[in-house]
This record gives structure tokens, sequence and C-alpha cells, in this order.
């Protein structure tokens, strides 16, 4: 699966669009569901390729610009919130 490798790979991110292992990384576009995403932190799920699940919804003003992320650990999956500054969206081409 593209995913599970990609997960594992160091990868070094610049700020212009950038072909990493497979992965388009796009600067900068909107956040969408069901969206790909490269994790920058926190440090246990950084380097992890994620799916986007939804906008966080919260009552106060920080809520706005975090998004639930489904990440695919080895052991289990689980559900992180991260601000757009912590990861980037990416789409995964097929060879």
């Amino acid at each position: 699966m593209i995913k599970k490798r990609l997960c594992n790979l160091f990868l070094i991110i610049s700020l212009e669009d950038t072909v990493v292992a497979g992965a388009l990384l796009h600067n900068p576009d909107p956040v969408q569901v069901g969206d790909h995403v490269l994790i920058f932190r926190p440090a246990y799920v950084t380097g992890k390729i994620g799916v986007v699940c939804r906008r966080e919804s919260n009552l106060d003003t920080q809520g706005r610009n975090r998004w639930l992320i489904q990440v695919d650990l080895d052991t289990e999956t689980i559900i992180v919130s991260l601000t757009s500054n912590d990861f980037q969206v990416i789409n995964l081409e097929s060879s």
C-alpha cells in the first residue's frame, strides 16, 4: 500500500511545490475532507500520512483552524486534532 510505504520515509519539505516519494506537495491549497496530508507535528506522528476527517467543531475561535486527521499507526488508528500549520496537503500519485 502506497500510504504505508510513505509513512516510514524521512521527508524533506521545501516551501515550493515538491515531489517527495511519489507525493506532490502543494502550497498553499485549501484543506478539504478526504485530503491526504503529511504531518509535521506533534512528534509521535511526524512524517506520517493522514486523512482529513473534518474541521473540528469547537465553540471557541481557536477551534475554527483545527482539523481532525485520521492516522494509521503500526498497531492502531488514531484521530489527532491539528492546526493547518501542523500538516501539508499532498496528492498521492499512483504509479
